[in-house]
């Protein structure tokens, strides 16, 4: 298995989230580094480490926004609900440029089915915070 370590380096330099932008929708360095990590595979542990982390607040919503794509409702919930005590904010690459905090973040990647321009199925067995 390929070490997650280069896109930790990458990760740490990211400025905002996003899916697709432009005309062409390429994508963003934060949706090319989620799908890196879908390619390799790294641990369950080393992804709750990118989450618990508290210096780089995207790398901490790359962690969250991987674990909602791969991981159990039960983990997913676990570890996503204490992210609601973050207030940093987050600036998403759309064509309004909205900001938003980690919590608000967090609360569309639980509840939401339409995240970071990616569809992702609803998590079972949680409670649901509106956003």
């Amino acid at each position: 298995m390929p070490c997650p370590l280069p896109c930790l380096a990458q990760a740490a330099e990211l400025d905002h989230i996003g899916g697709a932008v432009g005309q062409n929708l390429k994508p963003t360095p934060f949706m090319c580094l989620t799908l890196k990590l879908l390619q390799i595979q790294p641990d369950k542990e080393i992804i709750i480490e990118y989450i618990k982390q508290e210096d780089y607040k995207y790398l901490r919503a790359l962690g969250a926004f991987y674990l909602r794509l791969t991981g159990s409702a039960m983990d997913i919930y676990n570890y996503l609900e204490p992210l609601y005590n973050d207030y940093r904010k987050l600036r998403r690459r759309i064509k309004s440029g909205r900001c938003s905090c980690v919590s608000q973040y967090c609360g569309r990647v639980l509840a939401a089915s339409l995240t970071v321009a990616s569809t992702v199925g609803y998590v079972e067995g949680g409670r649901r915070r509106r956003v």
